[in-house]
């Protein structure tokens, strides 16, 4: 059986060269531009030499990454334009249940409090 290309699965390999249509050149607006963070920036610069250069292998030479990388982030640029080019959600995407209730975390805290021998008015023999 033989497959289109190296990749079997989910992972569909990123369009050669040829095949691609071509993007046309970086245009957006400035308060896009000013609302990116400095990582965000420096991904739409990746893209702005991979338009002057045309070869990703070099681009991703040039700026020390990977190839990977970059044709993830510019997956997001051509779905998001520039805004696909910010940082993502940093936090979790669910937050942890807990797994007893208040009243089973106070009755908790109340046995583990030390006893004070003086209240039960206990002699301990010695």
């Amino acid at each position: 059986m033989e497959f289109p290309g190296r990749f079997v699965g989910k992972f569909i390999p990123f369009p050669r060269q040829e095949n691609r249509p071509k993007v046309p050149g970086i245009v957006y607006r400035i308060e896009e531009y000013e609302k990116l963070s400095k990582a965000g920036k420096q991904r739409l610069e990746w893209i702005r030499k991979y338009e002057k250069w045309g070869n990703v292998s070099k681009v991703c030479r040039y700026y020390g990454i990977s190839r990977k990388t970059f044709y993830k982030w510019y997956r997001w640029y051509e779905l998001f334009g520039i805004r696909g080019l910010g940082d993502k959600r940093a936090g979790p995407r669910r937050k942890r249940q807990p797994e007893i209730t208040q009243q089973e975390e106070l009755r908790i805290k109340q046995l583990s409090e030390p006893v004070n021998p003086l209240i039960w008015n206990i002699t301990f023999p010695e």
